[in-house]
Parts: C-alpha cells; sequence; structure tokens
C-alpha cells in the first residue's frame, strides 16, 4: 500500500530489526507526506 502512494521501504533481515520497519525521510515534507500516508493507511 505504501509504494501505491510513492512510498518505498526496504526489509532488512536482520534478527534485531526483522519484525520492524525502517523509514529513511529526507526532509519535513517528505516526512509529512509520509505520516499522512501511513495514518491513511493504518486509520
Amino acid at each position: 500500500k505504501l509504494k501505491e502512494q510513492g512510498i518505498y521501504v526496504r526489509y532488512w533481515d536482520k534478527p534485531r530489526i526483522s519484525n520492524h520497519l525502517r523509514i529513511s525521510i529526507g526532509t519535513k515534507e517528505n516526512m509529512d507526506k509520509v505520516f499522512e500516508k501511513l495514518a491513511e493507511i493504518v486509520g
């Protein structure tokens, strides 16, 4: 669903982060977009 919104994430197969989602965000505007789209998806 994130990809449909133009937000791409990468899966890391590492024991400490295998059950988590790590997102690196560039600018405040990018961060605002990610939070907005996550809120729409999660509800």
